[in-house]
């Protein structure tokens, strides 16, 4: 949300053929049914349209009914969706809950169908597993994709090729390690849900994102839970509650931003860089490099007010000069960015973000 990012060149990116499949959403059949047992897929046919209209345009599903999915597909279909259903079976063999012997969940032939997920690697053991399942969907279905989840610590590009896309997963407020980075990620977000609409709750979805691509999780994502299960408290939406539409709205620009900055940010990785002055306390600054290519991510953290003044930078970073800053703009239809030129030195970014808002500049 989520699939490898970054400057992995070993790896496919996150996207069908046809391109464009960026950014998409867990969902769980299971939370739906349990909070409309009698309408099931009613439920599910809203928010498949609630979906399409966060500008999302993948879901992962699991804990379907078998006879169900056929339903689901046609769904997915009427909603512009793609989607990357669970083998339920290979889910459970990684997790170590059931033998080799359990055969395959059948799943039809559908150009809506664009991979299978076979589970979460946590460990060498889980590895190994998922491997093997990947191996079997494969031999089975030739046309499939492997999905499958795995920590930020366990990635590594060897790791990364026994399937054909990695969700890295990092828990919240960790920090990437210096391996994960390197092969990179699609970013795998939790947001806390409530029955409330708190402004700066929903801001910090924004702020996550943000910090993601700063972390180097650069070529989409995917949102962890659609609706939250008894229990638990990350998803969009909490439980049986309708969705609000200043959520699809924030939804949205993440997930538009999502698409617009990948072209962009694919490739590069996280570098230090120091302001010159301390003219914009608080404010986070990431460059993000691959040799000339270059990007500045300024990032407000604050997700109550409004950041405002500029930014000071060098004009040589990662041993090349600034000529220029070009904005990335976070919509497509924004047309070209404003262009800020390197003078007397120094390279001097203006700040103006909401709370949780950032900034993107191209560096030439």
């Amino acid at each position: 949300m989520l699939a490898i990012s970054g400057c992995a060149t070993a790896i496919n990116p996150f996207e069908a053929d046809s391109g464009g499949i960026h950014a998409g959403v867990h969902y769980s059949a299971r939370a739906a049914q349990l909070c409309s047992p009698q309408r099931n897929l009613d439920l599910v046919k809203r928010d498949f349209a609630n979906i399409q209209k966060m500008k999302l345009d993948v879901v992962l599903i699991d804990d379907f009914q078998p006879d169900d999915i056929g339903a689901i597909v046609a769904l997915a279909a009427e909603h512009d969706l793609k989607l990357v259903p669970a083998d339920m079976a290979a889910v459970r063999r990684v997790r170590g809950l059931t033998g080799d012997n359990d055969g395959a969940t059948e799943l039809p032939r559908s150009p809506v169908i664009v991979g299978v997920y076979v589970g979460h690697v946590v460990d060498a053991v889980t590895l190994e597993r998922a491997k093997k399942e990947a191996v079997r969907i494969r031999s089975s279905r030739r046309d499939a994709k492997t999905f499958v989840h795995m920590d930020a610590s366990m990635i590594t590009e060897t790791h990364a090729k026994a399937f054909d896309h990695v969700i890295t997963y990092m828990p919240h407020g960790a920090s990437s390690s210096k391996q994960s980075s390197s092969v990179g990620g699609f970013q795998s977000l939790r947001f806390k849900s409530s029955s409330g609409g708190n402004d700066a709750t929903i801001r910090s979805w924004l702020l996550s994102f943000h910090r993601g691509l700063a972390k180097g999780q650069t070529a989409g994502l995917l949102i962890e839970g659609f609706r939250t299960l008894p229990g638990e408290e990350a998803g969009l939406v909490h439980q049986e509650a309708p969705l609000s539409p200043e959520r699809i709205t924030m939804v949205q620009r993440i997930a538009t931003r999502a698409k617009r900055w990948q072209k962009v940010l694919t490739g590069l990785s996280p570098t230090s860089v120091v302001p010159l002055e301390d003219s914009m306390a608080g404010v986070e600054v990431t460059l993000l490099a691959r040799g000339v290519r270059r990007c500045i991510l300024v990032i407000n953290p604050s997700t109550t007010d409004f950041a405002r003044g500029e930014v000071s930078l060098p004009v040589e970073l990662n041993g090349s000069p600034v000529v220029r800053a070009v904005v990335v703009p976070p919509e497509s239809a924004a047309g070209l960015g404003d262009v800020i030129r390197a003078r007397q030195e120094r390279l001097v970014i203006p700040v103006k973000l909401a709370p949780g808002d950032a900034a993107l500049y191209e560096l030439f």
